[in-house]
């Protein structure tokens, strides 16, 4: 079996797609990152998996976002004119930045009708996805979570050794939001809201490249220059990412809109709390993990909510992780390799 991941290990900002690769080889398939010119010359793929199809959406030109989306729709025939299915992991119900929404609704109406089968990271999302696109009820479906990211963990630092290699106060209470800054993310009511509770040994950590310099902008604004406040605005390596993970005692993603969140599962994998809203897929991930781990909120983030979280005493999380069993890599090979299977021969 030879599958083309879109992305594979080409991404390299986010390792959840080379841990997928890793474990369908492991599983026994063959893989390859997808390319339109290997389309064009090379031995036809059996499946071509796709993560992200929105991508283009997020061009801020239209005629980039058209051209990117045609560029995949070009590829996904000319795939399917050589035999492969095409399955879509449903990572998201709408692009995370809504620039071209009558391009929105054309896309994902000629999506629905190309793929062959569709994987949800959680039972959660596959309801919501089937409710927003009852399409997908005429597909095979299948709930494959997204798996840790215990693989990628260098394990090199205690919280101490964290935070003396990032310069951070040994003796602070350290909540972060960690990964690439976007609107949908809410860091400026974070920040707002921090700066109204926190006592002066407390510190919020805002770490990843903010892109988008209007936000950035009011980020700063809600700072204040307030010294409980430490932005690092660039694009975190796998160290940097790792090292501010270790060094927090929480993480926070107070997301306005959310369907799967890998940075949570990221955060778990650390060994670190996280506090996030109780929407899309985080309630089930709060149920395999439990309320220790997942400090979930309804409605928007409140003072009241964070006070408490970070009045919770400091404790060694490294020595009693969470349970991550069913978000196993060993496991999700096998379980995606035999959806591809069920895909090819056509079985319900």
């Amino acid at each position: 079996m030879l599958i083309d991941q879109l992305p594979g290990w080409s991404n390299k900002t986010n390792p959840y797609n080379a841990l997928l690769c890793d474990a369908l080889m492991a599983a026994g398939a063959s893989v390859r990152d997808y390319a339109l010119k290997q389309l064009l010359s090379g031995e036809a793929p059996d499946i071509v998996h796709v993560h992200w199809p929105e991508y283009g959406l997020s061009r801020k030109e239209p005629w980039k976002a058209r051209l990117t989306l045609e560029k995949l729709f070009l590829g996904m025939r000319l795939a399917k004119l050589k035999g492969a299915r095409i399955i879509w992991t449903v990572h998201n119900l709408r692009p995370h930045e809504r620039r071209h929404s009558a391009l929105e609704s054309s896309f994902y109406r000629r999506w629905l009708a190309t793929i062959d089968g569709a994987v949800f990271l959680s039972r959660s999302s596959l309801a919501m996805a089937q409710e927003r696109y009852p399409g997908l009820r005429d597909l095979p479906c299948e709930v494959i979570p997204h798996g840790d990211y215990r693989p990628r963990l260098s394990r090199r630092w205690t919280q101490s050794e964290a935070r003396s290699a990032l310069g951070l106060p040994l003796e602070s209470k350290i909540v972060a939001s960690i990964g690439a800054v976007r609107r949908y993310k809410g860091i400026p009511d974070l920040v707002t809201k921090f700066l109204d509770i926190a006592k002066a040994h407390e510190l919020l950590v805002i770490a990843g490249k903010c892109n988008e310099a209007e936000l950035a902008m009011e980020i700063q604004s809600a700072s204040k220059g307030d010294p409980r406040i430490k932005i690092d605005d660039r694009f975190l390596s796998d160290d940097l990412m790792e090292s501010y993970t270790v060094a927090c005692d929480f993480t926070i993603f107070p997301y306005t809109d959310i369907l799967n969140s890998g940075s949570a599962l990221y955060a778990l994998s650390c060994s670190r709390p996280i506090m996030a809203p109780a929407i899309g897929s985080l309630p089930e991930l709060q149920a395999d993990v439990g309320e220790r781990w997942a400090w979930l909120y309804r409605g928007e983030l409140e003072g009241l909510f964070l006070r408490e979280a970070l009045d919770v005493p400091t404790r060694a999380n490294d020595a009693d992780p969470p349970n991550l069993t069913r978000y196993d890599w060993g496991t999700i090979g096998e379980q995606t390799k035999a959806f591809y299977e069920q895909v090819i021969h056509g079985k319900a």
